[in-house]
């Protein structure tokens, strides 16, 4: 226990005091009786330990206001400090993810920050829980890393796990642990206005021309509910779909769940592309991050999509289809394309330019997808039939034909 500075002054003081009184006493005892001398010293004892006493009680206020005012004040100044420091971190977090993709010295440049300024204002619960959080980062980005650019591509899974630890540090600011979770993932994709600039030619560089359409930007309530359906004879569209996860994703087509699973958290722009661009017979192509790109090719079936969320349309047979768990983690949406299967492979045949978003309408380049599967039908690498792995010849020869593109002779 440390021992205040001035303590030994007061004791000092006390003693002092004491041996005064001691002496005035021993002076009065000697003399002769007197009432006014005895009444006397009596009254300076009194006066003295009265001076003494409201010397020190004073000096007692005086330094507990001294000391919680100059508390307040470092608090303040702290708690100023931790406002600057921590709107640089988030501000630098948040930042890195606008160009659709994380580069070394970013993460480099989020350490320094973080260790050089916020990691001082953090206790050891907090520091674990951001640890936790980098960790699961780190995981996920080594899915979506891309190998030939050498940088990680931002797809969804990412921006959650940065409203978490913006979650933590707005947490350390506040007197109390915040009960009821801010939807930081909601309130960032409100600022997204990317279909207001894509309507008026002013969109990101995508590496595909499209703009969306106005019904696609409609809220998914008012989008018709009626399955699109390409009259025979029709061309078929061309989609890029980004997996989300592959591990779930690849099980459920092991269990027969023939469907493409996306999930949306504070928008509803995928599910209204799904519910009213998409169309059946329809061609789709699945690409997986990480390195492999493309590993399927499927027709959108009849029926074309399954849209249901928490609240909405939870039947068995709907949560049978939840292939990402997106109604128990709150998702907003959680929409499923229905499709067949025409060749899978988990090697995928790599890609030729990179699509950031989940879904996208292609414009071109999918004949290049096609002949690279084309190319590994020759070289003998899928086997027939789709139990997972494989490829539908009479179903791909027919997309190939329709493209100008000559079979290879394993399809024929």
């Amino acid at each position: 226990m440390r021992i205040p500075k001035d303590l030994y002054i007061w004791i000092f003081a006390f003693i002092l005091m004491s041996l005064i009184c001691l002496l005035l006493l021993v002076i009065a005892e000697n003399q002769i009786p007197d009432v006014n001398l005895s009444n006397g010293i009596v009254a300076i004892i009194s006066a003295f330990i009265g001076v003494i006493l409201t010397v020190l009680v004073t000096n007692i206020l005086l330094k507990r206001q001294s000391e919680s005012e100059w508390k307040k004040e470092k608090d303040i100044a702290i708690h100023q400090q931790k406002i600057l420091v921590f709107s640089e971190f988030i501000s630098e977090l948040w930042g890195i993810i606008e160009d659709g993709k994380i580069e070394r010295n970013e993460i480099e440049r989020l350490r320094n920050i973080f260790l050089k300024k916020i990691v001082f204002h953090l206790n050891d619960n907090e520091i674990e829980k951001i640890i936790g959080e980098l960790s699961q980062l780190k995981n996920k980005s080594k899915e979506s890393f891309n190998d030939k650019n050498g940088y990680i591509e931002i797809f969804d899974h990412i921006p959650p796990i940065f409203g978490n630890i913006t979650r933590i540090l707005q947490n350390n600011l506040k007197d109390e642990e915040i009960k009821k979770e801010t939807k930081f993932l909601t309130l960032y994709n409100s600022f997204n206005f990317d279909s207001v600039f894509e309507d008026k030619g002013q969109g990101k560089d995508t590496g595909d021309p499209e703009s969306a359409s106005a019904e696609s930007r409609q809220n998914v309530a008012e989008v018709s509910s009626t399955p699109q359906i390409s009259p025979e004879g029709d061309e078929p569209s061309y989609w890029h779909f980004n997996m989300l996860y592959p591990e779930q994703q690849i099980k459920a087509f092991k269990d027969g769940k023939w469907e493409l699973a996306l999930l949306e958290y504070g928008e509803d722009w995928r599910t209204c592309k799904i519910k009213s661009e998409v169309s059946a017979r329809d061609v789709v192509f699945l690409f997986q991050r990480g390195g492999p790109g493309y590993v399927g090719v499927f027709k959108v079936r009849p029926g074309v999509y399954r849209v249901f969320g928490p609240g909405r349309d939870e039947t068995d047979a709907n949560l049978e289809y939840d292939i990402y768990g997106g109604v128990e983690d709150g998702a907003t949406w959680c929409s499923n394309l229905k499709v067949t299967p025409v060749a899978f492979s988990s090697e995928g045949v790599g890609y030729e330019s990179v699509r950031r978003k989940t879904i996208d309408r292609m414009r071109s380049g999918w004949t290049w997808i096609l002949e690279q599967f084309n190319t590994g039908a020759n070289d003998g690498k899928y086997g027939d039939g789709m139990p997972v792995e494989g490829i539908d010849h009479e179903a791909f020869a027919k997309i190939l034909i329709l493209n100008d593109i000559t079979p290879a002779k394993k399809l024929e």
